[in-house]
């Protein structure tokens, strides 16, 4: 799962558009963390993460990770921003549903995935503000009842909400 490299080098942050352009992230060692069900989840920065919002961003973004390395619909959806949220789940797009709908369209889409593996590989304050930021984690998990393994690229936009960090966006790309 992770790199291997003894340094950092900073990447511009961006949107989560630019994510989708942008190249591979570096491993930062000595950051990991290790998620429920014994999934490692290994930290990667898009940028540098300054001050206590850029920390509980990170510490935000590793407990996603988390939840979702172990199917834990409990554990993402409790991180919904209130009003609306944004999905496009492989393809299938449902965009800026009510929180309570987008609950139950990402529960019955993580049970139709067994635990797997997240590495996660880029958190970011988006660039200009500090009440905005995002996440990408590689997500490799096999459907419940086969044996397919699946390897998924999932991009999550975060922002302050009364105090924590609350998902406002998810894409998972195949």
């Amino acid at each position: 799962m992770g790199g291997g490299l003894t340094s950092a080098t900073w990447l511009p942050t961006g949107t989560l558009v630019a994510l989708l352009l942008a190249g591979p992230a570096l491993d930062l060692p000595g950051h990991g963390a290790e998620g429920p069900a014994g999934a490692v989840v290994a930290v990667v920065f898009g940028g540098a993460l300054h001050g206590q919002q850029g920390e509980q961003l990170l510490i935000t973004a590793r407990q996603l990770a988390g939840s979702w390395a172990s199917a834990s619909d409990r554990g993402v959806t409790s991180r919904l921003a209130s009003g609306r949220v944004s999905l496009h789940l492989e393809g299938r797009f449902s965009a800026n549903i009510p929180t309570r709908q987008a609950v139950a369209v990402l529960r019955d889409y993580l049970r139709a995935y067994d635990r797997g593996e997240v590495e996660l590989a880029r958190v970011a304050l988006v660039e200009g503000s500090s009440d905005r930021g995002f996440a990408e984690f590689h997500w490799v998990a096999r459907r419940a009842g086969t044996s397919q393994t699946l390897r998924h690229t999932v991009f999550l936009g975060l922002q302050q909400e009364s105090g924590r960090w609350m998902v406002t966006e998810v894409r998972v790309l195949p």
